[in-house]
């Protein structure tokens, strides 16, 4: 519960250094409806004013939590001493959690002791962290007594003990009828049939992949409807970075999976991002089947310039029921190797040509021939 004067959930005091981590937090956290106060997106209403005495006021006066993104930067700068400066005022006076200090590094900060709670960077993603600080607001909202009030218990409305009697009587018949109807349905006997089991629908934690430095990360979200008899049909929803909404969602093909006997299917290990053209960007394999002795794949290349997965049966048809795979970035080769007892290991070497995937040496032993 905000008091009156707070404007903003969260307030960003950062260094300009340590701006690419932070605007991913902040995008993230705009995107979960956090009212955040990030310079970025204050460029408007701080145009014109006295910065000194109006980040003062937002540090100080204007914002449940501030979020501070310590490193040999924050140190040196200024601006961020001023943003402290202003929290740790209010901090003094007030006797719960404010300042939520977050390290990039060991740098000590003035007038924060190294007994309070931190946040090493190090260990989280930017939405990982951002959904951090999410999960601080929403339980400082669910718990409104850890925010100060500014009202006096005297200003505190009271109930009339009358009303108090009134609703409590109102409760208790809800409740029983509530329990009576409960009982009359356990107990009656209905010729309308149960309806039927919906399959189950269960969604694997998300995988963030970076698929060239100069963009953002990915996250791939795979959603499976299936049952354990019929195995799992996937879609693979592809969402930008602080985003919620999928802009790509791979659903055109025979995505299936077997079941594996438990909640979660093991999506890290059906699920590759990787460069599998040698140009630079990152690309995505998907193991659709497992059986005793090996597995089938699809495959999706990107393209840079519509920035999309587009969907490569050459690919697809190489490592199709493969045991194994080596992706050579030196030789620009990539190497299938398959094993169908009683012959050896075979290996096909492929290579692009001409934009396309084409076999240039087959370790097929003549003696043996196909299976």
């Amino acid at each position: 519960m905000n008091t009156p004067n707070e404007e903003y959930e969260v307030a960003l005091s950062f260094a300009g250094e340590d701006r690419l981590y932070v605007d991913q937090v902040a995008s993230s956290l705009k995107g979960m409806g956090v009212h955040v106060f990030y310079d970025k997106y204050e460029q408007a209403n701080l145009w014109g004013k006295d910065l000194y005495a109006h980040l003062q006021d937002v540090y100080s006066h204007r914002s449940r939590y501030i979020v501070m993104f310590l490193s040999k930067h924050y140190k040196e700068k200024l601006w961020t001493n001023h943003e402290r400066q202003s929290a740790q005022a209010r901090a003094f006076k007030e006797k719960r959690e404010f300042i939520l200090p977050a390290r990039f590094d060991g740098t000590e900060i003035p007038g924060l002791l190294p007994t309070i709670g931190y946040i090493n960077l190090n260990n989280y993603t930017p939405i990982e962290f951002a959904n951090l600080i999410k999960e601080k607001v929403d339980a400082s909202s669910a718990n409104p007594n850890e925010t100060k009030s500014k009202l006096g218990n005297e200003d505190k409305p009271k109930i009339p003990p009358a009303r108090t009697y009134l609703i409590s009587a109102i409760l208790l018949i809800c409740l029983s009828v509530i329990i009576f109807f409960i009982l009359f349905r356990s107990n009656s006997k209905s010729d309308i049939p149960e309806p039927p089991i919906e399959p189950s629908t269960r969604y694997d934690a998300s995988l963030e992949a970076q698929i060239h430095k100069s963009l953002l990360p990915f996250r791939f979200r795979g959603i499976g409807v299936g049952d354990k008899d019929k195995g799992m049909d996937i879609k693979i929803e592809i969402i930008e970075y602080g985003q919620y909404d999928p802009f790509q969602t791979l659903e055109d093909k025979d995505l299936h999976i077997d079941w594996y006997g438990k909640d979660i299917w093991p999506w890290s290990s059906i699920f590759k991002v990787e460069d599998l053209n040698f140009d630079g960007y990152a690309d995505i394999r998907f193991v659709w089947n497992h059986s005793a002795c090996c597995e089938s794949e699809l495959c999706w290349l990107f393209n840079p310039s519509t920035k999309r997965f587009e969907f490569r049966q050459d690919l697809t048809d190489a490592f199709d029921l493969h045991d194994d795979e080596s992706i050579d970035s030196s030789k620009r080769e990539i190497v299938i190797s398959r094993h169908i007892p009683p012959c050896p290991d075979k290996a096909q070497t492929y290579k692009y040509k001409q934009g396309k995937l084409e076999m240039i040496h087959d370790s097929d032993p003549s003696s043996c021939g196909e299976q």
